[in-house]
């Protein structure tokens, strides 16, 4: 399953009115390349591998993710959070997205009513079409005609929507958000990537460790793991919260970041992560991000998408369509798309043309000296 577009008629926090996320190749794609920073649907459908938002500090990148992320758990489990949205607060949703040879366009309206006990947004009101592509569809589908699915249920009054049942496959579609700081989730990726890849993985991140293996047998040792370093004489039994604090932030989060994309590969879906660079080093995110361009791997045509503010990692791949920028005017928030919304210098690295300020995403220079003027008369 892929989604395809995102749009929000109504806003979702401080997203602008009719604020949309397209995903789909929004230029040429050369036929004669290899083209490994896409995924072909089908014939004509192409999706990229990575897309990435980018822009300065409260520029609405994680704002943008959460409405991904809030996407997410809508077509996994027929819900929304209610954490999403304050109390009172509506959203309304149009999403359209691909699975098994047919694409789906479900629209929504959601509330976060008063009552304490309910965990999740209310729907007020739903509706669901299907169509399959057709040679006379815009390149953004903005002309496609989508017939209603007979069979789809609307839920007004409830808070799960029948949705997911066209939605699920066997892909995996969640945020790194709801992983991190777990580390009693190596325990699940020791059992899905198997011991020697996780072993692998685990030493990729901290090459001092030689033991790390979660316990078996006695069912109190269920979120428990043997442990030990490289030199050290004896293993010991840690429990997850020490495992934790015996490892650094950034090999917890490197493990859980790769093994999470090892997950996609094999099963196709996308990961979302806000903050990519966070606590790594950029040549380890260079390197996941081809490992997903490399079809040996990616073998299921999962994609991932983050955000950064580190413009550089936009080098590793050689499209601009997939480059999303935010911007925050007053208390809006705007998405402009790399490709479409500006002039490009093809020839220049993007990453160049961040620095040089084409996008408008530099710290604004003037507050800046505002500031080291206070800080010299105070």
């Amino acid at each position: 399953m892929k989604i395809l577009k995102i749009k929000t008629p109504s806003g979702f926090k401080m997203l602008e009115p009719n604020f949309e996320i397209n995903f789909m190749t929004k230029t040429r794609v050369d036929l004669e390349s290899p083209n490994d920073d896409l995924i072909e649907l089908e014939k004509g459908l192409f999706y990229p591998v990575e897309t990435v938002f980018i822009g300065k500090n409260s520029s609405g990148k994680t704002t943008t993710l959460d409405l991904i992320a809030a996407v997410f758990e809508l077509l996994n489990t027929g819900r929304i959070s209610k954490r999403y949205l304050e109390l009172g607060s509506a959203l309304s949703l149009e999403v359209l997205f691909y699975t098994r040879g047919s694409i789906f366009r479900y629209t929504g309206q959601f509330r976060n009513n008063a009552l304490a006990d309910q965990q999740y947004l209310t729907i007020e009101e739903e509706g669901f079409g299907k169509t399959t592509l057709k040679a006379s569809y815009k390149k953004d589908l903005s002309n496609a005609a989508f017939l209603n699915v007979p069979d789809f249920v609307p839920a007004p009054g409830g808070d799960t929507s029948l949705v997911t049942k066209y939605a699920s496959d066997a892909s995996i579609n969640l945020p790194l958000t709801i992983a991190e700081g777990m580390g009693a989730n190596f325990r699940l990726f020791h059992q899905w990537l198997g011991e020697d890849i996780f072993n692998v993985l685990v030493r990729l991140f901290d090459d001092s460790i030689e033991v790390l293996t979660p316990c078996k047998g006695d069912a109190a040792l269920g979120s428990s793991f043997l442990f030990r370093r490289v030199g050290e004489a004896s293993t010991i039994i840690v429990d997850a919260l020490t495992l934790e604090r015996l490892l650094s932030k950034g090999t917890v989060r490197g493990i859980i970041l790769y093994a999470l994309s090892l997950l996609v590969f094999r099963n196709g879906g996308h990961l979302l992560v806000d903050e990519i660079e966070a606590s790594f080093n950029r040549n380890l995110i260079e390197n996941l991000f081809l490992m997903f361009e490399d079809p040996s791997i990616n073998k299921n045509g999962g994609s991932i998408i983050y955000s950064t503010h580190y413009s550089e990692l936009l080098d590793v791949n050689s499209r601009c369509d997939n480059v999303n920028v935010l911007h925050r005017n007053g208390t809006k928030i705007t998405l402009r798309n790399m490709s479409v919304d500006y002039n490009v210098r093809t020839e220049m690295l993007k990453s160049s043309q961040f620095n040089q300020n084409t996008f408008d995403t530099l710290i604004n220079y003037n507050r800046l000296m505002d500031l080291k003027d206070a800080v010299r008369k105070g």
